[in-house]
Order: structure tokens, then C-alpha cells, then sequence
């Protein structure tokens, strides 16, 4: 059996960030393959930081000065304009040419078409000018920064509608086993419902991939190839559950070998999560995991999500690590490394009851695993 560090590394050593160019409004949490530099100025043009009035200097002594006109958002004013006149103005504006200043409209008295202007005015106030939050050729993003909303946002506002970013992978999830039946099936004697494929599909998501649930694969050798082969061919990576295991019944790493499967490793010293098959075929990663809830999703969570988030571009692959007392004394298994399911709060681990790998409450209920 492998340790579980070395069958980390053995996996990520298969994994390889590939980048791609996406249309930015589906780029939302994806990771940068290529630095982002502007291609224009920031602001665009002058224009007005408030709603108000633009105006020319001289400003002392103050004076009144007819308003001949107004300038949304958007628009344009060409015409020619003195010193003794005002224009109203809205914020976002094109700042007109020859203008020096804005005038906050608190801070102005109109009457009858003429503005007398109430607080002291500073040259080039509340005018936002063109290029000084960056500049073409700025750096506005480097490589590896994580899409958010603001960063959607920016690329938005310089016109970039492509970005290029490593891909979210479509992760293929199949559930073996004759003993599955469909979530709304009525239970019947010796099945158990389908958990794992559910279960997964949300862990694949909520790790930035795009799962696709092949449903349930019977035990049986010619239904398992085909299920194995459309999901090598549709999908980028392959998450099978069930069937990996020494029983009578456990067909997936005999069918994988006779497709061409690389085996990299079988069995890591953990528990729960022991019989864990990892290769490669067709250049494609497989992950053959138990079909128990507990050890799917905690090899899932050891081995196959630092894989996705590689293959993302991110830099930080596995959960941060923290620090408390435990609440209760512990039993570990001294042959093999062992992830215990816990609650954290404030500082302390609780460990939870029902460590066995068929349990599927008390991975519900965990929030850290402990590994003794």
C-alpha cells in the first residue's frame, strides 16, 4: 500500500493545466492562463465624478453664470461655450472641452436660468481624468489570478470579450453496483439507493468542475466497458464508484486494464478509502474508488479534488490546515493512516460517532477531517 502523500504526488504528476480561451461571461471562477495588461485608458475620457455643473475659471471672484444646456451620461456637447455660462452635468458624463471644474449641485444657487456658485472652487475638482486609474499597456491582472465578479468586471469594462483561462474538466461519475436502485425508486430487499453519484457530482462541483452523472452501471463486465468507454470518450476524467475491491463482483480494474489502462497505483494506507485504483487511459486520468459513502467522499476529498483544482491552474490544492483541541480521546488504526470525520468550532474538534465507511450521517454532519 502506498502512503498517502506519495499517492498524491503519483496523481498530480498526471495532471496538466491545460489553458483555453473562453468567452468572458463563462470564465466566472475559472483561473488566468496569460496575464492581463490594458488595452486602453482608465477612465476612457474626463468625465464628471459628481452630478452638477462644469464650469470655466476664473473662479475668484465668484460671479453668476448662465446654464445653457445639460450633458448626460453618453452624451456629447460640441458647441462652443464662454466663461460667464454653466453647464449642467451628470455623473459619468464627458467633462465638455475647456471645462476646469465640476460643482457639486449642493453647492450652487440657480435661479431663472443663472448660477451662483456658494463654496470655494479648486481647479480640476471632481473632473475624473482620462487614464489615471491605468493606462494601455498597464498591468491590470497576472497569471493565476481566480475570476470573481469584480475581476469579470474589469476585463468587461476594457472590451476584452475572450479571456484565456485553464478549463474547468468534465468529470465523468459513474456508480457501479447491481445492488443500486434510482433516488425515487421504492426500496427493495438487499438494494440500497444510489448516494455516491449524487454525492460526487455535488463534491465535483463545488470543486470548480463540470460533473456528468452516467447514473448506475450494474455489475456486470460488457455493461461496465461500454459505460467506461463513453465516458473516456465525452468526458476529461473518469470517477467510478464501487467495484474496485477484491470481492466476486468487482470488475472495474480488470475491464480498465483490458481497455489499455496505465495503472499508476492501487491501494493507499488510509482508512477509510484503502481499495483505490489510479491510472491513466488515452491520456485521461481514471480514479476507481470504493463504493462506501465515507471512503468515496474521503478519497475524493484527499486525492481527486487537489487533482481538479491542479488541472484548474490554482496554486492552494488542498484544504488549509488549523489547529484545536479535541473535545474527546481518539482511536486510530496504527497500519494505516486514519481521517477521522469532526466538527470544528472555535477552536476545538469534536469527533463524531459512526466512523465506519458505510456512514454517511456523520460525513454530512463533519466539517474537518483529522488524520492520525
Amino acid at each position: 500500500m502506498l502512503p498517502l502523500q506519495q499517492a498524491q504526488n503519483l496523481v498530480l504528476e498526471q495532471i496538466y493545466p491545460l489553458p483555453r480561451q473562453l468567452p468572458l461571461d463563462q470564465a466566472f471562477g475559472l483561473v488566468l492562463a496569460e496575464a492581463v495588461a490594458s488595452p486602453q485608458l482608465s477612465p476612457p475620457f474626463d468625465n464628471s465624478a459628481m452630478d452638477g455643473f462644469a464650469i470655466q475659471g476664473p473662479f475668484d471672484p465668484p460671479r453668476p453664470r448662465q446654464v445653457i444646456g445639460s450633458i448626460a451620461a453618453g452624451q456629447v456637447w460640441e458647441a462652443k461655450w464662454g466663461k460667464d455660462q454653466a453647464l449642467r452635468i451628470m455623473t459619468g458624463a464627458l467633462v465638455p472641452a475647456a471645462a476646469e471644474a465640476v460643482v457639486p449641485i449642493e453647492q450652487v444657487q440657480e435661479q431663472d436660468g443663472s448660477l451662483t456658485v456658494l463654496a470655494p472652487i479648486r481647479l480640476g475638482q471632481h473632473i475624473r481624468r482620462a487614464g489615471e486609474e491605468f493606462k494601455p499597456g498597464d498591468p491590470l491582472l497576472p497569471v493565476g489570478t481566480q475570476l470573481n465578479p469584480a475581476a469579470i468586471g474589469l476585463l468587461a469594462s476594457v472590451g476584452l470579450a475572450q479571456v484565456s483561462v485553464f478549463n474547468r474538466p468534465k468529470v465523468a461519475i459513474l456508480a457501479t453496483g447491481s445492488e443500486l436502485l434510482p433516488v425515487a425508486a421504492e426500496l427493495q430487499a438487499g438494494k440500497l439507493r444510489d448516494s455516491n453519484s449524487y454525492t460526487l457530482a455535488a463534491a465535483v462541483a463545488a470543486a470548480g468542475g463540470e460533473p456528468v452523472r452516467f447514473g448506475i452501471v450494474p455489475d456486470d463486465p460488457q455493461a461496465l466497458r461500454q459505460a467506461l468507454e463513453v465516458a473516456l470518450s465525452s468526458c476529461d476524467l473518469v470517477l467510478s464508484s464501487g467495484g474496485v475491491s477484491v470481492g466476486d463482483f468487482d470488475y472495474v480494474q480488470d475491464i480498465l486494464l483490458d481497455m489499455g489502462l496505465t495503472k499508476i497505483f492501487w491501494k493507499v494506507a488510509i482508512k477509510p478509502g484503502k481499495p483505490v485504483l489510479f491510472g491513466t487511459l488515452n491520456g485521461k486520468p481514471i480514479f476507481g474508488i470504493p463504493g462506501n459513502p465515507a471512503s468515496a467522499l474521503t478519497v475524493f476529498e484527499v486525492l481527486v479534488r487537489p487533482a481538479l483544482r491542479k488541472w484548474m491552474g490554482q496554486t492552494e490544492l488542498y484544504r488549509p490546515r488549523v489547529s484545536g483541541t479535541l473535545t474527546a480521546p481518539i482511536q486510530a488504526d496504527p497500519k494505516r493512516l486514519h481521517l477521522l470525520r469532526l466538527i470544528h468550532t472555535a477552536g476545538q474538534f469534536e469527533p463524531l460517532k459512526g466512523q465506519s465507511s458505510s456512514n454517511l450521517l456523520s460525513v454530512a454532519r463533519a466539517n474537518a477531517l483529522l488524520a492520525v
